[in-house]
């Protein structure tokens, strides 16, 4: 039995030597494990409906105008963001990554069960630049414009 955790005990001060080697050898660690980002925080602002498709499309899907009643909130912690989409008929989640140079990249699901339409994935991008962010939210109906600031 003793026998056995210590063998454990090697493997797991062989996997920490080559973890610490392996981040010695990139660079460093990544954002997620601990760093803080200089894009870090909670950013605020609108998201303006730019292109629609059609005001109602097969399926129930359409494009939300009401988003600009709303402030909208990002937060950015580490290397990943989160931004809730707030509107008038439904609110929607995105997640994503921040790269280091301030490029943004996210997906939220659309959801549209409850009236039997079809489900859509929304794309977020854009770049964060001097504590702001502008960028886009898009699917195949809908286009909108967002400007958040910290």
């Amino acid at each position: 039995m003793a026998t056995g955790n210590i063998r454990r005990l090697r493997m797991m001060r062989r996997l920490l030597a080559f973890m610490a080697c392996a981040c010695a050898a990139i660079g460093g660690a990544p954002l997620s494990f601990g760093e803080a980002s200089k894009f870090e925080g909670v950013y605020k602002g609108q998201i303006v409906l730019r292109t629609a498709a059609g005001s109602s499309l097969g399926g129930g899907v359409s494009c939300n105008p009401s988003t600009k009643q709303f402030e909208q909130t990002m937060t950015v912690s580490g290397d990943r963001l989160y931004l809730v989409r707030k509107a008038v008929q439904l609110n929607i989640v995105f997640s994503g990554t921040v790269s280091s140079d301030g490029s943004v990249s996210g997906s939220g699901l659309m959801t549209r069960n409850e009236t039997g339409g079809v489900n859509l994935v929304q794309m977020l991008n854009g770049k964060i630049e001097n504590d702001q962010f502008t960028g886009t939210i898009f699917d195949r109906y809908c286009s909108y414009t967002v400007e958040l600031k910290k």
